[in-house]
C-alpha cells in the first residue's frame, strides 16, 4: 500500500516578505515531504508540502526552514496555522466499499471517499501546528492502515448466463486471415475489412441504442486515454457545477480508436489498437447505483438476447467485470474468458478529483462504464463462426448488404473472401 499527504502550512509575518531566499523554495526536501509551492503576498507566507512519510518531521523541518528565511531578512512569525491536510492511500487490492464511512468515525476526519475500490482520499480536520508537530496525522494514517488489515476481504461473486451449444471450435485469428476479413501489416496492425467493419458497426448500433434507451447523450472529446476509462469525459466535466434537480447525468463519449496499453501477442485477440465505448454518469448515491444497475443489466441483456453469446461476470468491490466464454481454449471449467466490458461502481472519488460539485452542498457520485468493441467481436466469433447467415438477427439484421472483401489475384490466402 503506498499512502501521501498534503499539507498546506501559512504564516502570518511582522513585516512583508519582498523576495524569497533559496532556503524555502518549491522542490526543496523537508523531512520525508517536497515543497510544492510558495507564494508570499504582503504579510503573509503560504507553503504546500507533499509528504511520502512522516507528516509530523516534514512540518517541523519546514518551519525550521521558514525560520532561517525569515531570520535572514529580519522578519518574524506573528502566527503559523496549518490550513489544509489531505492524505491519499491506494491499496494494492480493492478494499471493502463501506471503508470511508468507518475512516469518517476517526474524530481527526472530516471526509473520506473511495476511488476505484483502492484509492482512499481523507480530509482530516483542521488542526494546530502543535497537534501536527505531536504527530497526530500521522497516528491517524496508522489507524487506518491497520484497520484495513483488519477487515475482511470479500470473495468476488460470479454470476453466469445460460449455456449454448457450441458449434464453432477454431481460433478467430487464423480464420479471419484466411478469409480476408482482416490483414496484417508489416508493422503489425490490423486492417479490417468490410465484413469485420460491418460486424464492429452493428456491435457499436447496439451498444448505443442501449444506452440512449437509458437516457445518455453523445459527448464528444478529443483523444482518449485506453488505460483509465471515461478520461475524456471526466475531463469535460471537470470543474461543473449542478443543480440537485439537474441530476442524474448521463453521458457516453462515441466509439473511438485508442492503443492498446496491454498488448502482449500478434492475434485478434489482443490488438494493438482497441475500439472503445466509454458511458459516464453523476448523481446523488441512490441515482448512481441505480443507473449502475441498469446498465449493467443492459449490457448482459444485449449479449444474452441479441449476440446470443455465453458470458459470465465477476463482481467484485470496484467494478464488475464482464466476460464472453472463448471456446477455441477449451472446455469451460478450463477455458479463457475475453473481458468485453468493465462497470466501475461509482463512488464520490472521481467528482472530488475533478471538481464537480452540486450547487447545495451534497455529495455528487460518479460511475463509469468501458466497452471494447474489438473484444466483443472477438468474442462473438469465437461462438459464433464466420457465416454471418447463421448469426442471431440482432446482429445480422443490422448488417450493411454489399459488405464483401475487397479481393485480388493472390488474396486472400484462402483463395475466398465470403464465410
Amino acid at each position: 500500500m503506498e499512502s501521501k499527504a498534503y499539507v498546506r502550512v501559512s504564516a502570518s509575518l511582522s513585516k512583508p516578505l519582498r523576495e524569497l531566499g533559496r532556503a524555502l523554495r518549491p522542490g526543496l526536501r523537508v523531512g520525508e515531504g517536497v515543497v510544492t509551492s510558495v507564494e508570499a503576498s504582503g504579510y503573509t507566507l503560504s507553503v504546500e508540502v507533499e509528504v511520502h512519510g512522516s507528516v509530523s518531521e516534514s512540518v517541523v523541518e519546514l518551519l525550521r526552514r521558514l525560520e532561517e528565511e525569515l531570520g535572514r531578512v529580519g522578519a518574524d512569525v506573528v502566527n503559523v496555522e496549518v490550513e489544509e491536510l489531505r492524505a491519499v492511500l491506494r491499496f494494492d487490492e480493492p478494499v471493502p466499499p463501506d471503508l470511508p464511512s468507518r475512516v469518517c468515525s476517526i474524530p481527526e476526519v472530516l471526509n473520506a471517499s473511495l476511488r476505484e475500490g483502492r484509492v482512499l482520499r481523507v480530509l482530516m480536520k483542521p488542526m494546530t501546528v502543535t497537534e501536527v508537530e505531536a504527530g497526530i496525522p500521522d497516528r491517524v494514517i496508522t489507524v487506518i492502515r491497520s484497520s484495513v488489515r483488519r477487515l475482511p476481504r470479500p470473495k468476488p461473486k460470479l454470476r453466469a448466463g445460460r449455456m449454448r451449444k457450441t458449434v464453432f471450435l477454431e481460433d478467430p485469428t487464423m480464420v479471419a486471415v484466411e478469409l480476408g476479413w482482416v490483414k496484417e501489416l508489416p508493422d503489425g496492425m490490423w486492417a479490417y475489412t468490410p465484413p469485420y467493419v460491418g460486424l464492429l458497426r452493428a456491435l457499436e448500433e447496439l451498444f448505443v441504442h442501449e444506452l440512449e434507451a437509458l437516457g445518455f447523450s453523445p459527448i464528444s472529446t478529443p483523444g482518449g486515454d485506453a488505460a483509465r476509462p471515461c478520461l475524456g469525459l471526466w475531463r469535460f466535466l471537470e470543474g461543473m457545477l449542478y443543480e440537485l434537480g439537474s441530476l442524474p447525468v448521463k453521458l457516453y463519449q462515441p466509439p473511438r480508436w485508442a492503443p492498446n496499453p496491454s498488448r502482449r501477442d500478434l492475434t485478434l485477440r489482443n490488438p494493438p489498437e482497441l475500439l472503445i465505448l466509454d458511458a459516464a454518469y453523476l448523481g446523488d448515491e441512490r441515482q448512481a447505483s441505480e443507473v449502475g444497475e441498469e446498465l449493467l443489466e443492459a449490457v448482459l441483456g444485449l449479449l444474452d438476447r441479441k449476440l446470443d453469446v455465453e458470458w459470465r461476470v465477476s463482481e467484485e468491490p470496484s467494478m464488475s467485470r464482464v466476460e464472453v466464454y472463448l471456446p477455441y481454449t477449451g472446455p469451460r471449467d478450463r477455458a479463457d474468458w475475453k473481458p468485453v466490458a468493465m462497470l466501475h461502481r461509482p463512488d464520490a472519488g472521481v467528482a472530488g478529483e475533478f471538481n464537480i460539485r452540486v450547487e447545495e452542498c451534497r455529495e455528487i457520485w460518479a460511475g463509469c462504464m468501458r466497452v471494447d468493441l474489438t473484444a466483443t467481436a472477438f468474442a462473438f466469433l469465437s461462438q459464433k463462426g464466420f457465416n454471418p447467415d447463421s448469426w442471431p438477427e440482432g446482429v445480422r439484421g443490422r448488417l450493411r448488404k454489399g459488405y464483401k472483401v475487397p479481393k485480388s489475384i493472390l488474396w486472400p490466402p484462402g483463395g475466398v473472401g465470403d464465410a
